[in-house]
């Protein structure tokens, strides 16, 4: 696998960001942490806070993303102990499509075009524009 790969440390905070479709009206947090009780907060955020790149971009565990490139051919490389999911949103940043699914590897798939996706994953990861 690619040593490139961010790796997350153990003193370094974890930041998810979630979509939050309009049509929600509540959310419902699980935190599990390793050890005692460990403080945490969650806080909503602009879009504009969301990550943005049109040929690649790197990140580990599960965040939102906006891909500003064309629709086209894309590759998913993954390190981590579980499954990836990269999803599309629709304007309202609900699910509208899974795009890529996969383990630990490097995964071939189709950008739909612009747009927000939802990336889940446990470990480090790549996306880039093929």
């Amino acid at each position: 696998m690619d040593d490139a790969l961010p790796r997350a440390s153990p003193w370094t905070p974890v930041i998810a960001r979630i979509p939050l479709p309009e049509a929600k009206k509540a959310v419902t947090f699980r935190v599990f942490a390793a050890g005692g009780r460990e403080a945490w907060t969650a806080t909503p955020a602009p879009l504009r806070e969301v990550p943005r790149f049109h040929d690649e971009i790197n990140g580990t565990g599960s965040d939102v993303v906006h891909y500003r490139g064309e629709p086209g051919p894309g590759v998913l490389r993954y390190e981590g102990p579980s499954v990836i999911l990269l999803e599309a949103l629709d304007d309202r940043l609900a699910h509208r499509v899974t795009v890529a699914e996969g383990s630990a590897g490097e995964h071939t798939f189709q950008w739909p075009g612009r747009g927000y996706y939802q990336v889940r994953s446990a470990g480090a990861r790549n996306l880039s524009t093929a």
